[in-house]
């Protein structure tokens, strides 16, 4: 929108120039290397932003046109001034001042609103560029909390912006489908599941069994190995592991993708941390071969003392792989199959030393691409000062905040407007909106203290009101 209104008034101080130097205008084209095709571009490079607000919104100086017209700044000024076919100016001196009124915006922006449409505001900025963004990244078998939405609106928020400005986004879920949690999943469903109970709910029903097993873990520490054991037969293969591992990502996935659908959030890719596993060993031999790799009491490290972080774990001394084992052979092939030109990770600030052991171990490879990652951090959401805990069961399910919003909507809207169609649709739009809206209305490197009435208030600066 600010180059729009920047191209008008330079085409209108262009114009005026023109008309106020005829006899003098082919000593600026000289002076400043330009010429009348260019007039307008120079102008608008000359624009500023007063640092007194009463002066206007925009202003140009007319001290650089001194020298060649060889006349004083507020001469300058006052002659091309009298020139300019326009009430949004006045003059100040040697600076002559643009206001923009409601009015000039809207003779200026609606008609290039509505002949556009949805590609209003479209930029070039990004053409032939790819750009691939990881966000939301839920986890497998545990329902859609309040404290995915961060990620995932903001991630979309990344995705639409970059769209907008030409690039090519490639929006990708990198799922969290492995690890020793599915082990547990896997004895939490043997010893407690219910096929009944988990068709009625399958989402919520997997969670409560993932709940259960940790507060049956605190009193029988047998569990957790028993757990570790059939992660490693799900590691091997084994066919009743997979074939349960399965059945939860399947539920998973089908909750997942309604949820997505209701917030209008795109995935180009479900390629989650399961999908890089067969892609670790390569990932390994690649670092082992660049001489990165040391051992450390049976492990596999990439030592990182000299930037004074951590060693970058990648595999434990039982041949287990880990998250950023996981994370390098999915930049790695990512890299390979996108080309990305920038690479964006949507993910809390919680995971900071691990994306900067990733990228610094991209960088020691000496890969082309290692200055195009960023980690995308953002604030915790805590709920009644305390951090969420899946283990602990105390989140708060979106689809839980989405009907609530959608209810006390609907109740503003009977009571005010008892008679507008689409009732229940409109009710279900303003709650997404505002749910989104409170979310985005945080700094991002801000903590969040989720409150359902402050979430949901029809008051003050909300997506409701």
């Amino acid at each position: 929108m600010i180059d729009i209104i920047k191209q008008d008034l330079a085409e209108k101080l262009g114009k005026a120039i023109r008309l106020a130097y005829s006899d003098k205008i082919g000593d600026l084209y000289t002076e400043f290397e330009i010429d009348e095709s260019r007039l307008v571009k120079f102008v608008y490079a000359k624009l500023e932003i007063p640092r007194d607000g009463k002066m206007g919104d925009y202003a140009i100086p007319a001290f650089f046109l001194s020298k060649t017209f060889k006349e004083k700044p507020v001469e300058i000024a006052q002659r091309i001034f009298e020139k300019i076919d326009s009430d949004l100016f006045n003059i100040t001196g040697p600076y002559i001042n643009a206001r923009i009124s409601p009015v000039y915006l809207a003779e200026l922006i609606l008609p290039d609103l509505f002949s556009h449409g949805a590609k209003f505001g479209s930029q070039t900025v990004g053409a032939g560029q790819n750009i691939a963004i990881d966000f939301s990244s839920p986890n497998i078998a545990k329902p859609f909390g309040v404290g995915h939405l961060r990620s995932t609106a903001i991630g979309n928020s990344l995705y639409r912006i970059y769209e907008k400005l030409g690039y090519n986004c490639i929006g990708i879920n990198h799922l969290g489908d492995w690890g020793t949690q599915f082990g547990r999943m896997i004895v939490a469903w043997k010893k407690w599941g219910s096929q009944a109970e988990l068709e009625k709910d399958p989402i919520k029903y997997l969670y409560s069994l993932y709940v259960k097993f940790h507060e049956e873990e605190a009193n029988d520490p047998a569990l957790a190995e028993e757990g570790k054991s059939w992660f490693k037969k799900l590691e091997a293969g084994d066919e009743e592991a997979t074939k349960l591992w399965n059945l939860f990502k399947d539920y998973s996935l089908k909750e997942f993708k309604r949820i997505y659908e209701l917030l209008d959030v795109h995935f180009d890719h479900y390629t989650g941390e399961s999908f890089y596993q067969n892609l670790t060993d390569d990932a390994i031999d690649r670092l082992t071969k660049a001489g990165l790799v040391s051992e450390s009491e049976g492990a596999m490290v990439v030592n990182l003392d000299e930037y004074d972080m951590p060693p970058c774990l990648l595999r434990k001394a039982d041949g287990a792989t880990l998250y950023a084992t996981r994370d390098l052979a999915g930049l790695f092939y990512r890299y390979e199959q996108f080309k990305f030109d920038k690479a964006l990770y949507v993910v809390g600030s919680a995971q900071a030393i691990h994306f900067k052991q990733v990228f610094k171990v991209v960088e020691l490879l000496k890969e082309p691409y290692h200055d195009s990652l960023t980690h995308v951090e953002f604030g915790w959401i805590r709920f009644k000062d305390q951090a969420m805990s899946t283990r602990k069961g105390n989140i708060v399910f979106l689809d839980e905040l989405i009907d609530t919003a959608k209810e006390k909507v609907s109740a503003i809207i009977k009571e005010k407007n008892p008679n507008l169609p689409n009732l229940e649709q409109t009710a279900l739009d303003v709650a997404l909106g505002a749910i989104i809206f409170s979310d985005l209305s945080v700094k991002k490197h801000k903590d969040v203290n989720f409150s359902w009435n402050e979430a949901l208030s029809f008051e003050g600066e909300t997506g409701p009101y």
